[in-house]
This record gives C-alpha cells, sequence and structure tokens, in this order.
C-alpha cells in the first residue's frame, strides 16, 4: 500500500486564475459542512479530531488521529444515516461542538497529483494537495511551476487554524 501525503496551503483567490494558465481546470465547486467536536485526549503525545461531515446527501462521521511526535495521521470514518442522532449520541458521551464551518470545494486530478480548492467564509481559501509518496519529487516541482514553495505547506489541521485565529 502507498504511502499517502497530503499538503495544505493557504492561498489568495486568484490562485485558481493562476492555476488555469497551467492547466489546472477545477471542477464545479460542491458544498461540505463540517461539525468539530472537542474530544478529550489521554496524553499530549496525539491530536484528536472528531467530525460530522455532510456532503451531497451523505453523512459520515469520522475521527482523524495525528501523532505528534511523527506527524502521520489515522483516519477512520463510517456513513451515518441521522447524523442529529449522532451528535446527540457525542454529546452525551462528553464531546463538545466547537464550530461549523461549510466550504466549497473544487478539484482538479491528473495522473499524480490531486488538488483540491477549500473556500471558506470562516477561513479563507486553502488548497489542499494530494499524492503518493513515491511522487513526492514531482508533485513539489508541479507545485514550484504554480508558484508555491512546498516546504511552506501547513502542518496544523483546520480544526487547530480555527482556533489559532478565533483565540479558543
Amino acid at each position: 500500500m502507498e504511502k499517502k501525503v497530503q499538503y495544505k496551503f493557504q492561498v489568495q483567490d486568484s490562485f485558481k486564475d493562476g492555476a488555469k494558465l497551467k492547466g489546472v481546470e477545477f471542477s464545479p465547486a460542491i458544498e461540505h459542512a463540517y461539525t468539530y467536536f472537542e474530544v478529550s485526549s489521554a496524553d499530549d503525545r496525539s491530536f484528536v479530531v472528531l467530525r460530522i461531515k455532510k456532503s451531497e446527501g451523505v453523512q459520515k462521521l469520522d475521527m482523524k488521529i495525528r501523532n505528534n511526535e511523527t506527524g502521520e495521521w489515522d483516519h477512520f470514518e463510517s456513513e451515518v444515516s441521522d447524523a442529529d442522532q449522532v451528535q446527540s449520541i457525542l454529546e452525551r458521551l462528553g464531546c463538545s461542538e466547537i464550530f461549523t464551518f461549510h466550504k466549497h470545494r473544487q478539484t482538479w486530478i491528473n495522473d499524480f497529483i490531486r488538488f483540491d480548492l477549500d473556500t471558506t467564509k470562516e477561513l479563507g481559501t486553502f488548497l489542499e494537495v494530494k499524492f503518493d509518496l513515491s511522487d513526492r519529487a514531482k508533485a513539489e516541482q508541479y507545485l514550484q511551476e504554480l508558484g508555491i514553495d512546498p516546504s511552506t505547506h501547513d502542518k496544523r489541521s483546520v480544526i487547530e487554524i480555527y482556533k489559532e485565529k478565533y483565540k479558543m
């Protein structure tokens, strides 16, 4: 199984225009709503994100766990039929809602790299770049051709960016 790599960059809305000149044509925007929950962690060696995702009539519960020492993420996800009931369960388990944000995602994929351009009212616009570890050099070269320095990617999760911005 090939290891996946994900980079995140905050970009200006004009990024899309510059990328188009290089042949990047993003799909029409799809709206997603993510509700994040505070999860108590047993130690400081990991960061845990729990959220309910709603997109195009599909509801999912997912959990991401980052090992703070290695920076690697584990991801668990399952479709749910009733997100409101899942939220009630989480709240009764002691998970408190942090915030819900809505993003409009546009995607572009070629043979070695995937771009997700996420625009949010709360945080601005982010470019998520995903590729296989074996394609790292090619992906980073492609980013440089688009005017993005790969070494400047933001290692924080969206929830960490949000909490820092809104001083939570």
